[in-house]
This record gives structure tokens, C-alpha cells and sequence, in this order.
């Protein structure tokens, strides 16, 4: 009888150890299909000052969170920031680096024209949020293979901006996309393919950028900013751009999306009828 109860426990003993070496066996490439930022290149106190900013507006957990509900990923989205000056992804692993510079001149262009602590910390936190959603657009781009249709620094601009409007909806926005464009360097690298001057090619993405937002919700910026105060049908075509762009996104990665994902919840409505409230 003992001999028995003996064999069945080291029976279940076998059992549960094959099923902790199956499981760690298999979590880490689980936990790797996400998104990530690493900091281990670079380490200096300025460094933790930036860190803690983005850590408190929750910047890389609402990343993480998104792929980690809605993807289903090939291998990890990793975005490293290195001690150098040039932003760009390397195709072969899929690894984006962004350059702890480009951060810095960010946060010095901010305090430059923002005099309140509060608000350039927020506006920061935000145009630093716009950079990796685009990063996270060119890393889904490269590891899928994703038709994008016309300009891809239009169609990336358009995936941040719909990230930022759904899972975070900053009241600095606009203010943030603004300062992001002065620093990022897609501009330049893509002036030629445009036949427009680097300026030109900021403001037509930043133009781009405002319709998609007040496409999404054009009565929060009624009153707020009386500019935005468009004709209606400027209003309904800019409302038309925010459902294509998600209908757009949404379709590319659709064989790419979890059952749970977000952007389904996204999808576009039927959209108001502006032109016939301005018709009367």
C-alpha cells in the first residue's frame, strides 16, 4: 500500500515538473511577442528624470497593453534608445533605435516655448507617445509586409494620431504633434519623393493630422479652439479621413489581429450628415 502511494506521488512530481519545464520553456518566446522599450544603452540621471516623466503618463504600458491585446505578432516590437542621433529601423531583426537625443532636443524645444512645468511635461510625455506609435507603424509594416497606400509618413502620422484619439486623448494633442515634427527626421529623408521643401512637408502633415483629429470629435474643439470652427464640408471630409484611417489600419492587419482586439471597437459609424446641416 505504501509502495503504491509512493509510485503515485512520484508519478504527479513527474507530471508537474514536465509541466513547469513545458511552461518555461515556452514563456519567454510568449512574453517576447510584444512591445517594448529598452533604456540598458543609455544611463545617466537625465535619463531616470525622462523615464520617470513618461512612466507617470503610463507611455510604454499603454503600448505594451495594445499589442499585447490586440497583435499577434511574429516576434517582439523592440524599441531601443541609444547614445546616438540618427532614428531609424533595422529590417533584418525588427529592432527600431531611437536616438536619447532626439529626446533631448525635444524636451529643450518644449521648455523653450512653454513656461509652465505641468504643461511641458505633458506635451512632452505626448510628442514622445506620437513617436513610438509611428515606430510601432513601421515596425507592423516591416514584420507584416503591409500594403500602406500613398505617403507613408501620412499613413504612419494617421496610425499614431488614432492610437493617441482612442487610447489616450490628450488635451495637448495638437501641441504635441506640432513640437514631435520639428525634431523627427522623417521630413528630410522623404523631401525629394514629394517635391516639397522639408517645411512644406511638415505642414502638410501636421494639416493632415488636425483634420484626422477633428474628425474624430469636432465639437471638443468647437469652443476650445474657435480656428478649427470649419465649413461643413470640411468638417465631413475630415470625419471621413479618421474612419478611413481606421477602416485602412484595420483592414492591412486584420489577418494580424486577436479575436479581443481594439481597433474593432474603432471601426466607423455612419457618419453625420454635415453637409446637409450646412445646406439649410
Amino acid at each position: 500500500m505504501a509502495i503504491g502511494v509512493s509510485l503515485r506521488l512520484s508519478r504527479a512530481m513527474l507530471f508537474v515538473c514536465a509541466f513547469c519545464f513545458v511552461v518555461l520553456l515556452y514563456a519567454p518566446s510568449t512574453m517576447a511577442k510584444s512591445a517594448n522599450l529598452d533604456w540598458s544603452g543609455v544611463s545617466s540621471d537625465e535619463v531616470e528624470r525622462i523615464r520617470a516623466m513618461l512612466d507617470e503618463q503610463q507611455i510604454e504600458k499603454r503600448l505594451s497593453a495594445f499589442v499585447d491585446r490586440s497583435l499577434l505578432l511574429k516576434k517582439e516590437v523592440l524599441i531601443v534608445v541609444y547614445p546616438g542621433f540618427e532614428l531609424f529601423l533595422d529590417t533584418a531583426s525588427g529592432i527600431s533605435y531611437l536616438p536619447f537625443q532626439m529626446l533631448r532636443q525635444l524636451e529643450a524645444s518644449i521648455t523653450e516655448r512653454y513656461a509652465r512645468q505641468a504643461v511641458r511635461q505633458k506635451i512632452f510625455a505626448a510628442a514622445v507617445e506620437h513617436l513610438l506609435w509611428v515606430q510601432l507603424g513601421k515596425a507592423l509594416v516591416s514584420q507584416f509586409s503591409l500594403p500602406i497606400q500613398g505617403e507613408p509618413a501620412y499613413a504612419l502620422d494617421g496610425f499614431a494620431t488614432v492610437m493617441l484619439l482612442n487610447l489616450h486623448d490628450s488635451a495637448y494633442l495638437l501641441d504635441a504633434t506640432e513640437e514631435y515634427l520639428l525634431v523627427d527626421q522623417t521630413g528630410e529623408a522623404l523631401v525629394s519623393g514629394e517635391g516639397k521643401s522639408e517645411l512644406e512637408f511638415d505642414k502638410s502633415r501636421y494639416q493632415l493630422i488636425v483634420c484626422t483629429v477633428v474628425g474624430k470629435d469636432f465639437d471638443k474643439f468647437q469652443n476650445s479652439q474657435p480656428e478649427l470652427a470649419w465649413a461643413p464640408a470640411r468638417r465631413a471630409q475630415c470625419e471621413q479621413r479618421y474612419q478611413a484611417q481606421i477602416a485602412e489600419w484595420y483592414a492591412a492587419l486584420q489577418p494580424y489581429l486577436k479575436p479581443e482586439n481594439r481597433i474593432r471597437y474603432w471601426l466607423p459609424q455612419q457618419p453625420s450628415d454635415f453637409l446637409e446641416e450646412g445646406s439649410n
